[in-house]
């Protein structure tokens, strides 16, 4: 059983690093904006961008943020600077409509802007892929593995505190207790949608997007007319990793705090486990929401801290 200063880590771990970073941010390898354009069939152009921090080897690292996120996300930083010390290129990829540029938004098990980047001259010299993504991010990461037409040059994927069942997400976040990280994401959210809208229809008025408390709810208002889902069960059941587990194609590296007090770990344990043999779970603890301290250790050779452990676990494995 877990003790009640175990619980208040897990918060201390998910909050202060990002009120740090948000002060002090650690600097990072110097790195360009990337953008490339691609046709949607429903919405027409979709700009997808990123940052890219450019290296001479023939390895790139994409890092995908969660919800609400974006390339500046403090998550990122162990995975840019790890990737920068072994010579690999890295690319902090923002899904469509991220801090309100463009005309579009993501959902759970949109993989495609991770495809249109894969597909893009920029990127075309590199002859292996490795993919990281947290939270969100890290649930899209691994629907990308269980996809057929991946591209052929990546190799392994690393998921960082994902949600993997939808509904049992969805249900945790809209408890009275989460309300801090609720109203956090929703605000991210609701200005993602309120850029969207300056420049594309959108499915539901912005009068009652301002009005959305819950996570269902928000899902249920536009994740689920855009995308065509009948309702936001049927998204949860269609786009969740709890019903496709069986379908994993790729080496896949799962990291999950004990502590985590977003994505509880009650909601993931049930779901992996009947994972295939390419899928690698662990857990630590005295860890929060896609932050771990810097004893974190996969018994992998290399630095301890996330960044150094899951990027020689995908050199291993990939």
């Amino acid at each position: 059983m877990r003790r009640p200063l175990d619980r208040v880590l897990g918060h201390a771990w998910t909050i202060l690093p990002t009120l740090r970073h948000e002060l002090s941010p650690i600097p990072l390898p110097e790195s360009t904006a990337w953008s490339t354009v691609s046709m949607d069939p429903d919405v027409g152009p979709i700009v997808v961008r990123g940052q890219y921090v450019r290296a001479d080897g023939d390895t790139l690292v994409i890092s995908v943020h969660g919800l609400g996120g974006s390339p500046d996300s403090a998550y990122h930083t162990p995975i840019v600077l790890a990737a920068a010390e072994r010579g690999w290129s890295s690319l902090r990829l923002a899904l469509r409509g991220t801090e309100g540029i463009g005309n579009d938004f993501y959902h759970a098990g949109l993989t495609a802007d991770l495809k249109i980047a894969l597909g893009d001259a920029t990127f075309a010299g590199y002859t292996r892929v490795f993919v990281v993504g947290f939270s969100l991010g890290g649930h899209i990461t691994m629907c990308l593995a269980t996809e057929a037409d991946t591209d052929s040059r990546v190799t392994a994927v690393a998921a960082v505190c994902p949600p993997i069942d939808l509904a049992a997400g969805a249900t945790r976040l809209d408890e009275p207790a989460q309300f801090v990280y609720r109203h956090y994401i929703l605000a991210e959210l609701r200005a993602l949608y309120h850029g969207v809208l300056q420049t594309a229809p959108v499915p539901t008025p912005w009068s009652r997007i301002r009005m959305v408390r819950r996570i269902r709810e928000w899902d249920a208002l536009t994740i689920v007319p855009r995308f065509g889902f009948e309702d936001v069960d049927d998204y949860y059941r269609q786009m969740s990793m709890a019903n496709r587990f069986g379908d994993l194609r790729l080496p896949t590296l799962m990291v999950h705090s004990n502590d985590d007090p977003v994505v509880i770990p009650a909601t993931v344990y049930p779901v992996i486990a009947g994972a295939p043999d390419c899928f690698e779970a662990r857990w630590f603890d005295g860890a929060g929401h896609v932050f771990f301290p810097p004893s974190f250790d996969l018994g992998v050779p290399g630095a301890r801290g996330l960044g150094p452990q899951v990027l020689s676990w995908l050199d291993e494995n990939g």
